[in-house]
């Protein structure tokens, strides 16, 4: 009898393990994006989010959770010595994501609440639409990253 339990044990062992492989799912999504350049309304502008000390970023993790970090150079001023210095701070945030036909939906964070994704290689771009140019017109902005 313990023979047979072994070989079952066996047997089913085995085919979990063979069927594994077919069950690898590639997240063509999935890496550290570093944003690069933003068209609004079809006009290239580049990318002024980065800051000396670092580059913003948009990690795409492959289980449905992504972080993000946002750079920024901020002028201090010490009153003592009437100077003027740089400080960096940055603001991360984190959260997960849902890609439904090629949809993306952040949540858990201010980065945006998500658009049309698509990548090309190392080239991603996501697609969001809202006012940005306070114009009182929904715009359409597609930001470009890399990775």
């Amino acid at each position: 009898m313990k023979r047979v339990i072994a070989a079952i044990v066996a047997v089913c062992s085995f085919t979990f393990i063979a069927c594994d492989d077919d069950n690898d799912v590639i997240n063509e999504y999935a890496g550290k994006w570093i944003p690069s350049k933003v068209f609004i309304n079809g006009v290239e502008e580049a990318y002024t989010g980065h800051a000396s000390c670092g580059q913003d970023y948009l990690k795409i993790n492959d289980f449905a959770s992504f972080e993000n970090e946002d750079f920024k150079d901020v002028e201090n001023f010490n009153p003592e010595t009437n100077e003027v210095f740089l400080v960096c701070e940055s603001v991360k945030g984190a959260g997960s994501y849902r890609i439904i036909n090629e949809e993306i939906t952040f949540y858990g964070s201010t980065l945006f609440h998500g658009g049309k994704i698509a990548v090309n290689g190392n080239e991603l771009k996501i697609t969001t639409w809202g006012d940005f140019n306070n114009d009182g017109e929904v715009d359409e902005k597609v930001t470009v990253f890399f990775n």
